[in-house]
């Protein structure tokens, strides 16, 4: 059973032509391996939109979970605690990972899920949107 990562930018939330790129994704490591399971964070936009369509296919779907910042950091939430182990987590649990991203995001926690998928020798497939194009 092959586990894949599909994460991204919040502000393609909606988007046909994401959706479209999310499905094909899906359906062609469908081909590899059916029993496939779609793994993410759960946030707002391409994660979240990841699931759906691994749902409409029947597939698993896995949120690793968001943990609270136990450290004293001034945020219940902060990158280095909470953003960034789940990262990791997430591309350790997973077999290949996609990350679907709008260009003008920056740096953005997908990215970082992205490295350390290369620091663990997953294979990362990074598709840029241009939000100016995508409709």
């Amino acid at each position: 059973m092959r586990r894949i990562a599909i994460v991204g930018s919040k502000s393609l939330l909606g988007n046909e032509r994401v959706y479209k790129i999310i499905d094909d994704a899906i359906t062609n490591e469908m081909r590899i391996d059916p029993r496939l399971i779609i793994v993410n964070g759960g946030e707002e936009g391409v994660d979240e939109m990841a699931g759906e369509v691994a749902i409409s296919h029947g597939l698993g779907y896995e949120v690793v979970p968001l943990e609270k910042c136990t450290m004293g950091c001034s945020r219940e939430y902060c990158f280095e605690h909470s953003y960034k182990p789940r990262s990791f987590a997430i591309a350790d649990q997973s077999d290949k990972i996609y990350r679907i991203y709008d260009e003008s995001c920056g740096t953005s926690t997908c990215e970082v899920t992205a490295k350390f998928g290369d620091t663990l020798g997953k294979s990362v497939v990074r598709i840029p949107i241009d939000l100016l194009f995508a409709s």
